[in-house]
């Protein structure tokens, strides 16, 4: 590192603190929010200078990615646990940085592949609903295979688990909303057991509908600016895949094979669609952030001094990268960091959530 925490390959120290694993970088409302996955922490940052992250929220349990609920500042929808639920944000005691890890099961991840169907440019397709738990169940209970240990921080309303009675342990990973206001959430073995895991679709009234399996470890989710290309990766595979988006219903049409990433250039990690139309996806394990044209050709491959950057956001003239210490047995300086970096590229800040369920919606909101 140079003078100010800046790398020789222009990256700067965004925030001070270390993570595990952080993950889910957006840009919201002109400032940088990212999960620190297997802690269940929700952080925010400013948007337009390096400092101090704020922890918004707590779960005590696996929080994979938000988004923005529309029209309600300060209101997340999360994928977490099992399922999906609304978060608010915490009385704004919490200290900045990330909290020593509380003692519980932890989830652990790649390993398996890719599932046939992918691998055929089929996909696995199901249009069955699950009905939404709902409620005000408290987080931390013991009993959601996310094993919470310890009470949440801000205030939690679940709306639906539907990993909660799988055959397996299971968790949330990545997830995030299109255009059109849905929010897709992937799920995976907490063992990243082959093929075990699923593409979830919350939309706007509350239905939950299954929409992929076979996958093991699934990462991205992604959309193209007008919403009709969602891009997907399974890390464990290396693989990410293309699937046409019906615009109205949000259906899948057959997928194909995108992209494979294979060997000493990592594996498939969080991803970003510009405002060209291009794919960004950070390679954990290769130390690099790679851009893809529409039609899959490489552009782009900007290095990050660690080895295990896990997603990727863009906003303010910069191009964020947030980092893991997870899975490194000597984590060099930088791991774990949150990494920012001057870019001409610009993306849309990160879609919300059009809950459609509550009458009373307009008046900004919730029912807790």
């Amino acid at each position: 590192m140079s003078s100010a925490g800046t790398s020789s390959t222009g990256w700067q120290e965004w925030t001070p603190g270390r993570y595990r694993l952080a993950e889910g970088a957006r840009w919201v409302d002109g400032r940088l929010v990212f999960v620190d996955l297997l802690d269940g922490d929700l952080y925010s940052c400013p948007g337009d200078r390096p400092g101090e992250a704020r922890r918004e929220a707590s779960l005590g349990l696996p929080l994979g990615a938000v988004a923005p609920v529309r029209g309600r500042p300060g209101e997340w929808i999360a994928a977490a646990g099992t399922g999906m639920a609304l978060l608010a944000g915490g009385t704004g005691d919490s200290p900045p940085g990330p909290l020593p890890a509380p003692t519980r099961r932890r989830a652990t991840e790649p390993g398996g592949v890719w599932s046939a169907a992918i691998r055929a440019g089929r996909g696995t397709v199901e249009q069955g609903a699950v009905p939404p738990s709902g409620g005000r169940d408290p987080v931390a209970r013991g009993a959601d295979p996310g094993g919470a240990t310890e009470p949440a921080r801000g205030r939690v309303r679940w709306l639906a688990r539907p990993e909660g009675g799988a055959a397996t342990a299971m968790r949330m990973n990545d997830a995030v909303c299109d255009p059109a206001g849905r929010f897709w959430a992937t799920s995976m073995d907490t063992g990243a057991a082959r093929a075990a895991g699923s593409l979830w679709r919350l939309d706007p009234d509350g239905a939950v509908v299954r929409v992929l399996t076979g996958l093991t470890v699934p990462n991205g989710p992604a959309f193209s600016p007008d919403g009709r290309t969602l891009y997907l990766a399974d890390s464990a595979r290396g693989l990410v895949a293309a699937y046409p988006v019906e615009p109205d219903s949000g259906a899948l049409g057959p997928g194909r094979r995108f992209a494979a990433v294979t060997g000493a250039d990592g594996r498939p990690d969080g991803m970003a669609v510009d405002d060209d139309g291009c794919l960004w996806v950070a390679l954990w394990g290769g130390g690099r952030v790679r851009r893809y044209a529409p039609d899959g050709r490489v552009l782009d491959e900007p290095a990050v001094p660690t080895a295990h950057p896990s997603s990727v956001a863009f906003g303010g003239g910069l191009m964020f990268v947030t980092t893991a210490r997870h899975r490194l047995e000597r984590p060099d300086a930088l791991a774990g960091a949150v990494l920012a970096r001057p870019s001409g590229v610009s993306a849309r800040p990160a879609a919300a959530w059009a809950d459609g369920r509550d009458r009373g919606k307009e008046s900004g909101t919730t029912p807790w």
